[in-house]
């Protein structure tokens, strides 16, 4: 298992500037993810650790080898590609030799090697289909078979589910966590998919505009969004913008629209009067029933409902602009043009300086 130093990695082209100094510690036998919207710059680092093109400046450091330099094939990593790159007069036992034939090695291990490997990605029935006569899946399994087959130091995917149809995306996500946490590689995924990511992944890191915003796991980078962006790329987001009213030692209160919430205190320096934007997530928002005064609700009105199967989704106009709110169960069900009351826990509330 052997650990990546990504060093102060930057990367133009012409006046583009598409990597900003990226810096990432990934740890031995790591499933880890690079996870972004287009041009983030995720696709051309995890080429850059690939060797395909070359970083104006930085480092990349594997398992304590310098590979800044390095020719790619000198690296000890393994790419698969968004479109697998199979050879297509091959077999599906062929292509996974291929590599192994180039290293040289003998006929009894590739053929031992070919049988393992096949194994470990259930492809046994299918040893002697040609890509053509593979499904999606089990063509995208071939070329991670085949990437293994080179027994890299660290497995490069980019973007590997994105040409399957969502049922199979889901199916192929625990395929690819099982056989890299099996064969205990370090392995990179590149993705936009947020679900794919916070679904497999140990640690991801998210980029935007050739910078990493955030670095930590699933339920960290989900649940402790530490900028505006994170919380709103990863999963749904309301936003308000709003100021300090009152500051405690571990607690805030903000004024917005004339309504005051209660947050949790953040990280960054606060004051009273200060601009804010919060943040909360429609799932960590309750319908209640007024009752008296209580502290920390939100009127509003439903404008529209959006049954999705386990839950609804409810578009709510309020002071401080349309909320969507997530609704679990069939008891108490709300209408459209209903008026409703809003509640969140403090602990639910991100807060971000205003920009």
């Amino acid at each position: 298992m052997k650990e990546i130093n990504i060093l102060n990695v930057r990367k133009s082209f012409g006046s583009n500037k598409v990597l900003d100094g990226i810096n990432l510690e990934i740890k031995g036998g790591e499933l880890f993810f690079l996870l972004g919207p287009s041009g983030c710059g995720k696709t051309t680092l995890l080429r850059i650790i690939a060797g395909l093109i070359s970083a104006d400046s930085g480092k990349i450091i594997l398992g304590g080898r310098d590979i800044t330099q390095m020719p790619p094939e000198k690296r000890q990593t393994a790419m698969v590609f968004q479109n697998y790159a199979l050879w297509p007069h091959m077999t599906a036992q062929e292509n996974i030799q291929f590599p192994m034939k180039l290293r040289g090695k003998d006929s009894k291990y590739i053929k031992e090697k070919t049988l393992k490997l096949l194994e470990l990605v259930h492809l046994e029935v299918s040893a002697d289909r040609k890509p053509a006569n593979l499904s999606g899946g089990q063509q995208q399994r071939v070329a991670l078979a085949r990437a293994l087959a080179a027994e890299p130091d660290c497995l490069l995917l980019d973007e590997p589910l994105s040409n399957l149809d969502a049922s199979l995306r889901v199916e192929m996500r625990s395929h690819i966590r099982r056989i890299c946490k099996e064969t205990g590689v370090t392995t990179i995924y590149v993705t936009h998919d947020q679900k794919e990511a916070l679904a497999i992944a140990d640690r991801i890191a998210v980029l935007n505009e050739g910078k990493v915003e955030q670095v930590g796991t699933p339920f960290e980078i989900y649940s402790k969004p530490e900028t505006k962006f994170v919380a709103g790329f990863i999963g749904e987001a309301n936003f308000f913008e709003g100021k300090i009213a009152n500051c405690w030692q571990e607690r805030i209160e903000i004024e917005a629209g004339g309504i005051y919430l209660r947050a949790v205190k953040p990280e960054f320096s606060v004051e009273h009067g200060k601009k804010i934007i919060a943040c909360i997530r429609p799932e960590k928002i309750e319908i209640i029933e007024e009752k008296g005064n209580l502290p920390d609700r939100i009127q509003g009105i439903v404008e529209d409902i959006s049954f999705l199967g386990g839950f609804y989704e409810y578009l709510i106009k309020t002071a401080l602009g349309k909320f969507k709110v997530t609704g679990f169960g069939s008891e108490g069900v709300k209408k459209r043009g209903d008026n409703v009351f809003l509640r969140v826990k403090e602990s639910d509330i991100y807060v971000f300086e205003k920009e």
